[in-house]
Formats: C-alpha cells, structure tokens, sequence
C-alpha cells in the first residue's frame, strides 16, 4: 500500500471513529449539564455558560468527567494492545524473533525480516501516553506542494533560500502535545511604572508541543488544528509513521504552556498598556487538566532554520534565524523633542522675536538631553523571535479526493481581562488612561502657562497705553516651553499609567460605573508642597515678564 492509499484509508478510519462516538463524549467538549448545547467558559464567573438555555456548569463537574474518561481510554488502550499481540520488550519481533534497533525517541519501527509492526515497551506505560491524536489529513506531496508555494512567496528571504538549496525531503511526524485547559493569571510590569498590573484568563485546547527537539514557538505557528477531527488515540494510526515521544517534565511543560500564554496575551495586554515595553508573569490558578495528545506534522531542521508544515491544513512555520527587536526606546523622546523646538520655533517667528534660530537650537539640545534622560532610564529594548508563516487555512476534500484549502480569518481565542481591588474586592475592568477631560485640562495648562504672559502683556499694555515688546517674552519661553514640556511627557506619557480608569465588567457582559482617581490630585500629592511654590513662582514670573515687556 502506497502512502497515498495509507493516509486515505487512516483519513476514513478517523472519520468512522468520529461518527461512531457521540461528540458530547469528547474531552475537548464541553457540554451544559441541563440541556446538552456546548458551554462556553465565563470568565467572570468561572463557570461554563451555555448560550442556549443560560445554565452554568460547574468547572469541577468538568474535571471530574475527564478524570473518567481518562481512565476508561487508558483501560481501552491497554486492551487493543494486548489484542495486537505487542510483547513487553519491543526489541524482539513479536512474529521472527529478530532483533530490531528503534532509533532514539521513534515510537514504532517495521521489522526488517518480516515486515511485522512493532511498538516501543515505553511508548505502552509512561505516564504521558497518548490519549487522542489527530490524523494526518495532507500526504507528503500536498505538503511539499505548500511548501512550494510558500518558497515562491518569501523567495527573498534568507531562510526560504537555505530551504530551497537543502530541504530535499520533509519528514513526517507525530508529535506530543499537552492539549490544556485552565485559569490563568498574570501580572504585568510596564516600563516607566511603578503600578502592577492584573490581569486572568481561561485558555482551552491551548496545544503545547512536549518534545525537546523542536522549538514550541515554531509549532505554535503553523497551528490552528481542527479539534472536531480529534479522535481518541488508537495504535492503527501510528502503524508505519513515525511518532516522537513526550520527553519533557511537568515543570518544563508548565512552563511551556506559560509561555506560550503569555505570548496569546501579549497583544491584547501591548494595546491596553500602550507599549511593548512590558515583563508578564504568569501562573495556573485552580484547578487546570490536560490531555496528552499526537498531532501530525511535517519537519525540517538545517543550517540554522526549523520548519514546520501542519499536516492537517498544509499551514507553513519557519523561524528566522535573527532575532527582532522591539522599538527603540529614542524614537519616542526625539519626536517629542523635534515637537517641541517646532512649536518653540513657530512662537518666536509668530511674535518676530529676534534671533530665533540660535534660542531654538539651545532650547532643542536641552529638550533632547532631558528627554533621553526620562525614557532612557524608564524603557528597555527587548529581543523577540520572528516566525514567517503562510495564512491559516481549513483543509477539505472534494471529489477524487482532490484537496482544497480554505481561508480562515484569525480568531483571538486567548483574550485576558484586567483585575483590580474596587472597595476591598477583585473585580474585572476595562481600562483606559486618556479622557477628554484629562486630556483637556493637559493641553490647558501646555497652552496656558506658555500664552499667559502674552495675555498679562495686553491687559497692561491696555491700561498703561504701551506697546509690547516681544522680545522681553522670549525669556519666559526659553523657561515656559521646556518645563510644560517636560511636564506634559513626564505625567501624560509616563506617570499617567499609575493611575487608570476603570469600567467594572459587569456578570452580563456589559460595562457598569466609571471609576478614576483625579490625576492632577494624585500628581500634586506626589509632588508635594513643592507643587504649590513651583506654579506660584512661575504665575508670579509671568507677571514679571509681561511688566518688563510693556515697559
């Protein structure tokens, strides 16, 4: 049997598989204990919710039933192993008697005397055995064909090109997976805060790769896989593949599975936060179970590069062999430094101040030393892996068994939400930092404190029945413009994010109160009295000024 006819004849064992168990009797399904209509998890109640009749189901009801049919699939497997005659030391052919080396970490091997099926001793009693398992679903040609087309695509990279000289056949696998589901929460640090942040979450069917050899991030990206074609693991399915076995620890897969997370919640957490300048830690709360599961893929490994083909849907993964770094922290303290000498620039010429270009430039050369200091100091650069990949697809058969792939769109499935402690109790919330208001009273005081004395100037040119001098004003904007400056970046762009606002997530979904502390109350009680005497002194200045210029 050739491996076209291999595939088709496993590709149709999984599908009489499926139809001969009902669905509800999936792990990977949940199911409302009142009506039978999958549930969904609720994150703030904890608690699977069933859109159809409005029931919760208890998490520990679920654990429980996995728990069961864990230990029904095992018992189930341990018979279809004594069935297929498997003996105990898998060195020995079960049929010849002929000894038959099994490479380091393959999982079955065809004995080369008779051609008889054998299965590693190990492979039938670690703790970590397979209990589902998706099929192959793409042969090696379909696979190599995407790969093709992906190659045509990146054909300027440096990787696509150390592919196309070396990758002369892609193996097939089936890999280990941890399938987990849980509660998760995090606790984020952004740069230039002193505030921890909070946030939890719900991850199901979060695929976590357990074997050593192969960088997870890779595997992560040639994923999703279609959890409706799992099926519980059965030796038939292996019989002539190759499959590699779990060789990872509890912690180290924790870990993993942690970090695997924490990059799903990395987008959403950047977004809210304003910033990729974060440091995320994660933990597993509560109860969190998981399922030990093969899912098919194609691999490749050389001069640096690993490539991944989902053998599902044909999705291509390959990791760059450099290493991305996140946006330099001196592009957000020389835009605000080339705003302020423009503005600084265009008041002078407004109001024909002699010799503006020199004042500008000493007021440009203290902006940029004072704002490298700020951000220099408050924001680190961080390294981060970079994945090439193809669109996701869904693979179907049509006629003649002809395959054709489908585009799906990306789904954000691991959202996280912000926790914080409202009147002694956590709650979840919607946050944000800017408001009309904030923003309004900010913008006030840049403008304010840098027109004030051009106002001062007029009243008494008014009633002294003098001219302005302009010139005189050029002494408080050479103090004006860089201290409204600083203070606008200093408590707009850095200490604003201590202080949040806050939209309660209510049990139905919806957002309740407002809730946000003054910002300019909070700034002035963490100044100190200092705060006073220093706008006291500059109003008092100003007066001075606009004096001397109608003089």
């Amino acid at each position: 049997m050739d491996a076209r006819a291999q595939l088709k004849a496993l590709r149709e064992q999984a599908r009489n598989a499926v139809c001969s168990q009902k669905l509800e009797n999936s792990p990977l399904y949940i199911a409302c204990q009142s009506c039978g209509a999958p549930a969904e998890f609720d994150i703030i109640h904890q608690n699977y919710h069933c859109q159809h009749c409005g029931a919760h189901t208890d998490v520990n009801t679920t654990l429980d039933f996995v728990q069961s049919w864990r230990e029904q699939q095992r018992h189930r497997l341990k018979q279809s192993v004594t069935q297929q005659d498997l003996q105990a030391e898998i060195i020995s052919c079960a049929n010849c008697g002929a000894e038959v080396v099994l490479p380091a970490g393959e999982v079955t091997a065809k004995c080369d005397f008779c051609g008889g099926k054998l299965v590693r001793k190990e492979f039938n009693q670690q703790e970590y055995f397979p209990e589902i398992i998706i099929p192959f679903y793409i042969t090696e040609q379909e696979a190599r064909a995407q790969l093709d087309k992906w190659l045509a695509e990146n054909r300027d990279t440096k990787e696509a090109q150390i592919i196309s000289q070396h990758c002369k056949q892609l193996a097939a696998y089936y890999l280990p997976y941890q399938v987990v589901q849980g509660s998760v929460g995090c606790e984020v640090f952004r740069d230039g805060s002193k505030k921890k942040y909070r946030c939890a979450g719900y991850v199901e069917n979060v695929a976590v790769n357990a074997s050593r050899q192969m960088d997870n991030a890779v595997l992560n990206a040639m994923e999703p896989f279609d959890w409706s074609r799992a099926v519980p693991f059965e030796y038939g399915f292996i019989a002539g593949q190759r499959a590699k076995l779990q060789d990872i620890g509890p912690k180290a897969l924790e870990q993993r599975t942690l970090e695997e997370i924490q990059e799903a919640y990395l987008p959403t957490i950047e977004k809210t936060l304003q910033t990729d300048g974060l440091d995320v830690h994660s933990r597993l709360l509560g109860e969190s179970w998981s399922l030990s599961a093969l899912l098919p893929a194609y691999v490749w490994q050389g001069q640096g590069v690993q490539l991944a083909i989902n053998g599902q849907t044909g999705r291509v993964a390959v990791k760059v062999k450099k290493q991305i770094k996140t946006r330099p922290w001196y592009i957000e303290p020389a835009l605000y430094t080339a705003l302020g000498t423009a503005a600084f620039y265009a008041l002078l010429l407004g109001f024909k101040v002699e010799e503006p270009e020199i004042l500008t430039g000493i007021l440009g050369a203290f902006l940029a030393i004072v704002f490298c200091t700020v951000f220099g100091n408050s924001t680190r650069q961080r390294l981060k892996n970079k994945y090439l990949q193809s669109e996701a697809v869904k693979a179907e058969r049509a006629q003649g068994d002809k395959l054709v792939l489908q585009k799906v769109e990306a789904v954000e499935t691991l959202v996280p939400e912000f926790v914080e402690k409202i009147k002694g109790k956590d709650q979840f919330v919607k946050l944000s930092f800017y408001s009309p208001s904030r923003l309004s009273r900010q913008m006030g005081l840049l403008l304010g404190m840098n027109l004030l004395p051009v106002v001062l100037s007029y009243i008494f040119g008014a009633v002294l029945n003098s001219k302005v001098d302009y010139n005189a004003l050029a002494v408080w904007w050479c103090i004006s413009v860089p201290v409204t400056m600083v203070w606008f970046v200093k408590f707009s762009r850095l200490t604003i994010f201590d202080f949040s606002i806050m939209q309660v997530i209510r049990p139905d979904g919806s957002l309740g109160e407002v809730i946000s502390t003054p910002f300019e109350k909070e700034v002035a009680q963490l100044i100190g009295m200092g705060f006073k005497w220093l706008w006291r002194g500059m109003i008092a200045f100003a007066i001075l000024i606009a004096l001397m210029a109608v003089a």
